[in-house]
């Protein structure tokens, strides 16, 4: 495993990854393609939002949902807080947002942004027609993490081409 320098990232992001990756792979975040879902566990993964904190109209808070980048963010603002329900409680959604498409360092981009190699440029041969952020699960996830830590590099070109959920379109 790579140190934080290694990989290009701050001491806090290291830690805040290793903790995500250990929420994730005990399913203590779990997987949810709809954030707002009312019978799902309190708080949830889906790389498709960097937080989303319920409220709907149908009257109830559905607890937070965050992608691996806002779980990061979370974790580095200090000990996760929940509500008498376990929710998770968020101070600031913008700042997680923020930090996610802004304020991380540069490495990290290519782990929170499946399939683009940095900002709006996608990896050869693909395009934000080809992915679908929302079916990306935790397992998957966690993968992309440990890959990342071994390597710098989080492969989700192989991950999702393994999952079905992108055509490989990798040259021989």
């Amino acid at each position: 495993m790579l140190n934080h320098r290694q990989l290009g990232i701050t001491k806090q992001e290291y830690d805040a990854l290793i903790e995500v990756k250990k929420l994730l792979a005990l399913e203590e975040v779990i997987f949810a393609e709809d954030p707002d879902e009312a019978e799902l566990p309190p708080n949830r993964f889906n790389m498709a939002f960097e937080v989303t904190i319920s409220d709907n109209k149908r009257g109830y808070d559905c607890g937070t949902t965050c992608c691996i980048g806002g779980w990061m963010k979370l974790h580095m603002d200090g000990p996760l807080v929940k509500d008498e329900y376990g929710r998770v409680l968020v101070e600031n959604q913008y700042a997680v947002k923020k930090y996610v498409q802004a304020e991380r360092s540069p490495a990290l981009h290519p782990l929170f942004y499946p399939m683009q190699a940095s900002l709006h440029t996608w990896i050869e041969g693909y395009s934000s027609h080809d992915v679908d952020y929302e079916p990306i699960t935790a397992a998957h996830a966690v993968q992309a993490i440990d890959n990342f830590l071994k390597s710098g590099d989080p492969d989700w070109t192989s991950i999702l081409v393994n999952a079905g959920l992108i055509t490989d379109k990798r040259e021989d």
